[in-house]
């Protein structure tokens, strides 16, 4: 039996001169995140498994450029007997 530890969120942020590079450093930076996420579900053994269920990103302008973040989350679960 699975049992439901929760959400975790894990969130990427770059401050950049121009939307579009820090657009384009958050992506980077958030599809490594994935890809580490996706190719280790148990984190080391931390829970039996784990999925990303959303992926989502915004953009605002800042006094010094643009700030972008993305957020991942993390559904995980522990086994139980």
């Amino acid at each position: 039996i699975r049992e439901y530890l929760g959400e975790w969120w894990i969130i990427v942020a770059d401050l950049k001169p121009k939307p579009e590079q820090a657009e384009e450093s958050v992506m980077d930076l958030s599809e490594r995140v994935y890809t580490v996420l996706k190719n280790n579900p148990t984190l080391d053994g931390l829970v039996n498994d784990s999925y990303v269920t959303r992926w989502d990103s915004e953009g605002v302008p800042h006094e010094r450029g643009s700030l972008v973040g993305a957020r991942l989350i993390l559904e995980v679960y522990k086994l139980v007997t």
